[in-house]
C-alpha cells in the first residue's frame, strides 16, 4: 500500500514501484537451507525449478528503472519463479500403497 500511496502522491514527477523477491540463491544460502541436496529440494518447490540468481532481481529493478516501464507506477513486481508450492499440495498427494 505504501508503494501505491507514494506513487499517487509523487506522480507524475516520480514513479514508485517495488520488487518482491522470492527465494534467491546467494553465497549464504547454504547456511540457511543446508547442503546441496537440501538446496535442490527447496529449489524444486519453485515452479521454474530453481531459486533466483541475484542478477534476476537486479534485472527486474533495471526494467522498472528503464524507459520500458515508463508508464508503470504503483506496481509490485513479484520475481519469484512462479512462487512456491505450498506444503499442503505435497501432503495431499496420493501415496502409493
Amino acid at each position: 500500500m505504501l508503494t501505491q500511496a507514494l506513487a499517487i502522491e509523487w506522480a507524475p514527477a516520480v514513479r514508485v514501484n517495488c520488487v518482491t523477491a522470492g527465494l534467491v540463491h546467494t553465497d549464504e544460502t547454504a547456511a540457511h537451507y543446508g547442503d546441496r541436496q537440501a538446496l535442490a529440494a527447496v529449489a524444486a518447490t519453485v515452479p521454474l525449478g530453481r531459486m533466483a540468481r541475484p542478477a534476476d532481481i537486479a534485472d527486474a529493478c533495471l526494467l522498472l528503472a528503464s524507459p520500458l516501464a515508463g508508464y508503470i507506477t504503483g506496481a509490485n513486481l513479484v520475481v519469484d519463479g512462479g512462487g512456491q508450492r505450498p506444503a499442503y499440495s505435497e501432503a495431499a498427494r496420493p501415496r502409493p500403497r
